[in-house]
């Protein structure tokens, strides 16, 4: 018997056993912290993939982006109807995401922003669609977006919105008066060339009348 009538074997029971305790609430506690980084991932992953940066890079080729849940929305539609609008001199971009952040409208100013476009058109998950438009064409934004929201299928409201907004930008150069300028410049140079080959044509002729008469 050991001191006050404990055995000697008794203490270091209880020390192996308060010491395995610990190392299961580790253990748990670890796995715990493991799970909910996991979780905090999963959730940050869709606002990380539709941030706005992120998605003006996606629009870059088409101008047009849906999320992965959107299902609803045909896409090709989308594209042929921002390719419309861009061939009539608009800087379109259209955006279907799964989870607009903060708001649908305030999304589409940022997607504005970040792509440097004419007009951005936001159709969220739930709710009508927001627009927003660069400064010059801020006249017309309330009744084409009013125009577009007449309209469940977003093809068709993007096409009434870009008609609204008028079918060349106000902002930027109609594509008329980019092809007169370009045909302008071909034409300059063309007659710089002319005139250069005029110029060498009568050089030459001066230096044979001058050697003839020498």
């Amino acid at each position: 018997m050991g001191v006050n009538g404990s055995t000697p074997s008794s203490r270091p029971g209880s020390a192996r056993s308060a010491s395995a305790a610990a190392r299961s609430a580790i253990a748990a506690a670890t796995s715990i912290a493991v799970l909910v980084l996991a979780l905090a991932l999963l959730v940050a992953a869709p606002a990380g993939a539709e941030s706005p940066s992120a998605v003006a890079e996606e629009l870059f080729d088409d101008g047009v982006f849906v999320g992965v849940g959107r299902d609803e929305i045909d896409e090709l539609s989308l594209i042929a109807a921002v390719e419309d609008a861009r061939f009539d001199g608009l800087r379109l971009v259209v955006v279907a995401p799964d989870d607009p952040q903060p708001t649908a409208a305030a999304y589409a100013r940022r997607i504005q922003e970040q792509t440097e476009a004419d007009a951005a058109i936001v159709f969220p998950p739930e709710g009508e669609p927001q627009t927003y438009v660069i400064e010059d064409l801020s006249t017309t934004r309330i009744r084409a977006t009013e125009a577009a929201r007449e309209f469940s299928e977003p093809a068709r409201a993007v096409e009434a919105f870009a008609t609204e907004l008028g079918t060349t930008s106000e902002a930027g150069t109609p594509p008329i008066v980019n092809q007169l300028m370009r045909a302008l410049v071909l034409m300059a140079l063309v007659i710089g060339v002319v005139v250069a080959i005029e110029q060498g044509v009568t050089r030459l002729r001066k230096s044979d009348t001058a050697s003839a008469t020498g």
